[in-house]
């Protein structure tokens, strides 16, 4: 048989996911060719090394709680900056200034309101 052809199926020799022909024909060919019996021998230890341990990971809870804090403090900011700016609107003469609350506590309240409420805070 071809050294490529045994060669291409000693990895599934190794991990037992060849057919039982196949195995036999790996087989016999590795006690006869010294060059496949080496590149066997090379893949065979090498697959028996044992993968480092992690050590566990820590829970996270802590975290969750001080972001679901920190989101509601913003929250009711965002809240408070669109009332204020809806009253000081409502209390501001007709003029060149008209609007200019709006523009800079309402409006940008509302796009972090809602960009906070797509999860991307």
């Amino acid at each position: 048989m071809d050294c490529n052809i045994i060669l291409d199926l000693i990895p599934l020799y190794i991990d037992e996911c060849c057919s039982e022909q196949s195995a036999a024909i790996v087989k016999e060919h590795i006690n006869t060719c010294e060059e496949c019996r080496a590149v066997y021998e090379s893949m065979n230890t090498s697959s028996q090394i044992e993968a480092p341990v992690l050590p566990a990971k820590t829970p996270q809870r802590v975290n969750y709680w001080k972001a679901s804090v920190l989101q509601s403090v913003l929250l009711f900011s965002s809240f408070a900056a669109i009332t204020l700016g809806v009253a000081l609107e409502a209390a501001s003469p007709l003029g060149l200034f008209n609007g200019i609350w709006a523009f800079n506590l309402v409006i940008p309240a509302t796009g972090f309101l809602l960009r906070s409420q797509t999860g991307t805070l």
